[in-house]
C-alpha cells in the first residue's frame, strides 16, 4: 500500500515529529505492507525523513491565513494542489497531518478520488470548514478524546470519526557522564529546584503563567530554576518569546534561562526536578508524554489531551490553567516532597510503555488503512 503523507509544514515541530515518528513505524510494522512517502516543503522534516530512507516530493505549502492579502498567495496555492494531485494518483491513500495539510489537499482529492486520512490535531474552530474538508472517502482520526469531541460537534456526528490517540517513539534516559554535562552547560546548581518546559512560543501555550508561578516559588522560599525550550517558527512566536523573556526580567526572583529548542529532550527533562505543561488549551500533550517517558514528575494545566494523560496523584499533578498561585502551590508540594515526585515519575513512565508508544499507534492506524481501502 503506497502512502503519501503530506505536511504543510517544513519545521520539525511536534505534529512533524509525530508525523515522522509514524512513518518509521508503519514501514517497521510487522504486518504491514505501507510503503510511506512524504509531500512537504523543503525544511528539516524532510531532510530527516530523507535520512531514515523516505521518499520525499517537494511541495510549497505554507499556513494558510484568512486575511485580505492571502489573496496574492492564490497561484502559488494553485500550483501546490497541482503537484499534490499528481503524486495522489500514484498513491493508494493520502495521509494528511493536520487540518492545514487536508486543507492544501482537498481540491486533489476531489479531483483524485483518492481515499484519505486526516490527522485532525488541533482545535480548528470554523465548522464550516470541518464540514468541506470531511466529506469524501476518507476518515478523520483525532489524536485525542478532546479533540474527538471538539471533531464531533464541528462535523456534526461522528461516522467519519476513528479516534487514536497520539504516541512518541521510545525514549532513554542519558547517561551520567551527558547529565553532568547537561547541568554544566546550563549552570544548574545543587540547591536549585529545576522546572523544564519546552514548545512552541505562543501565548496559548501558557509560559507566562510558568514564569510568574516559579517567581512565586521563589517568593516562598525556595530556589526555582525555570529551563525553558521555545521553537519560534513563525513572526508570532519570535514576538512572544521577546514577551517572555521581558516578563521573566521585569519579575526577577527566579533563575529563568531560555535554552536552545531540544532535537531530544532527554537531557532537559532529566536535569529537571519537574516538567511542566501550562497550555490554556492542548489537543494533546506530547511534552508531558515525554517526560513521563524519561520518568519525570509532570505538573500540567487540567485542559484537553493533558487531562487524559496526566493520572492526577498518580502520575503527576493537574493544574488549571492560567493561575500562577496554584502552579506555585502544586510544584511546591513537589519540591518538599521529593520521593513522592519520584514514585509519580515511575508511575508516569509505566503509563507511556501501556497507552502512549508509537507501535500502537501504528498498528491503529493501519486498521484504519484497512478499513478505508477495503469500503
Amino acid at each position: 500500500m503506497k502512502v503519501l503523507y503530506v505536511s504543510h509544514r517544513a519545521e520539525l515541530g511536534g505534529a512533524e515529529r509525530s508525523l515522522l515518528e509514524l512513518m518509521v513505524a508503519m514501514r517497521e510494522l510487522a504486518g504491514s505492507n505501507v510503503e510511506p512517502a512524504l509531500a512537504c516543503p523543503e525544511g528539516e522534516l524532510a531532510h530527516r525523513s530523507q535520512a531514515v530512507g523516505i521518499d520525499w516530493y517537494q511541495v510549497p505549502m505554507h499556513t494558510i491565513r484568512w486575511r485580505p492579502r492571502s489573496v496574492a498567495a492564490i497561484p502559488g496555492m494553485v500550483a501546490a494542489t497541482q503537484d499534490l494531485g499528481r503524486l495522489m494518483a500514484r498513491h493508494d491513500l493520502v495521509h494528511t497531518n493536520s487540518t492545514q495539510a487536508q486543507l492544501w489537499s482537498a481540491w486533489a482529492i476531489d479531483r483524485s478520488n483518492t481515499p484519505w486520512v486526516w490527522h485532525w490535531r488541533d482545535f480548528y474552530h470554523r465548522p464550516w470548514l470541518a464540514r468541506i474538508l470531511g466529506r469524501g472517502s476518507g476518515f478523520s482520526v483525532p489524536i485525542s478524546s478532546a479533540v474527538f469531541e471538539f471533531a464531533r460537534k464541528q462535523l456534526g456526528s461522528a461516522q467519519r470519526l476513528r479516534l487514536v490517540n497520539n504516541g512518541i517513539a521510545p525514549l532513554h534516559a542519558p547517561s551520567r557522564s551527558r547529565l553532568e554535562a547537561a547541568r554544566a552547560r546550563w549552570n544548574v546548581q545543587p540547591d536549585e529546584f529545576v522546572v523544564a518546559a519546552a514548545g512552541q512560543a505562543l501565548p496559548r501555550k501558557g509560559f507566562s503563567t510558568l514564569i510568574a508561578a516559579v517567581h512565586e516559588l521563589a517568593g516562598a522560599g525556595l530556589r526555582p530554576h525555570l529551563l525553558l525550550a521555545l521553537n519560534t517558527f513563525d513572526v508570532t512566536a519570535t514576538s512572544h518569546q521577546r514577551e517572555l523573556i521581558d516578563l521573566a526580567a521585569r519579575w526577577g526572583r527566579a533563575r529563568v534561562d531560555l535554552v536552545p529548542p531540544q532535537d531530544d529532550v532527554a537531557e532537559l527533562f532529566s536535569v529537571a526536578h519537574v516538567v511542566a505543561v501550562p497550555s490554556l488549551e492542548e489537543p494533546f500533550g506530547r511534552v508531558a508524554v515525554e517526560a513521563m517517558a524519561l520518568a519525570r514528575p509532570v505538573v500540567a494545566s487540567a485542559t484537553g489531551g493533558l487531562a487524559e494523560i496526566v493520572v492526577p496523584g498518580v502520575t503527576g499533578l493537574l493544574v488549571p490553567a492560567g493561575r500562577p498561585d496554584l502552579w506555585a502551590r502544586g510544584m511546591a508540594q513537589l519540591a518538599e516532597q521529593p520521593q513522592w515526585a519520584r514514585d509519580l515519575g515511575l508511575a508516569g513512565r509505566e503509563r507511556v510503555e501501556v497507552a502512549y508508544l508509537i507501535p500502537r499507534v501504528a498498528g491503529e492506524i493501519l486498521s484504519v488503512y484497512r478499513e478505508l481501502t477495503s469500503l
